[in-house]
């Protein structure tokens, strides 16, 4: 499997943080997973070693998620980092964006969404943010293009009257 991976989850809540800790433990063996509980913190445990992943919530007392990730950012631009909010990820969008947060997940975190994202994450590492807007867009889309027949394709006649041409 290689080098072992870090996780890094930051929230001000401690229930959040035991919550956060034993659903990535469960996301695969060999994970190491380390919690903090303000971006202070955070900063020191991400001084003192490189994270393959950082979860932080992004309204704390001290340094928001935001100023946090900004700061990652500024040590190294291979980390994948995760927001989490109870205030929606639309209204955070550019930022994310801008910083190339991975994604953004709403409170109340769901287990299995937490496992999954994380898991994606971490083999996906350099993947710019896809707001979750998009990726339901995206999902439907590729849904309804997989019912439709070639008729219902622009530019379907086109190719079938260039191919008749090129076979006569």
């Amino acid at each position: 499997m290689g080098a072992c991976k870090r996780i890094l989850a930051i929230d001000d809540d401690e229930r959040v943080l035991f919550v956060l800790r034993r659903t990535l433990m469960r996301v695969r063996n060999g994970y190491e997973i380390v919690t903090a509980r303000n971006s202070r913190e955070a900063l020191d445990e991400i001084n003192a070693r490189p994270f393959d992943l950082v979860i932080t919530d992004l309204r704390m007392p001290g340094m928001d998620g935001v100023g946090l990730t900004e700061k990652i950012r500024a040590l190294s631009s291979d980390t994948v980092v995760i927001w989490i909010t109870a205030y929606g990820c639309h209204t955070v969008e550019a930022a994310a964006a801008r910083l190339s947060v991975y994604r953004c997940l709403e409170k109340p975190l769901k287990v299995d969404e937490i496992r999954h994202v994380a898991r994606e994450a971490l083999e996906k590492r350099g993947v710019r943010y896809i707001p979750d807007h998009a990726l339901a867009e995206n999902a439907r889309r590729r849904t309804e293009m997989s019912v439709r027949t070639p008729d219902d394709l622009v530019g379907a006649e086109w190719s079938e009257a260039t191919c008749r041409r090129r076979t006569t």
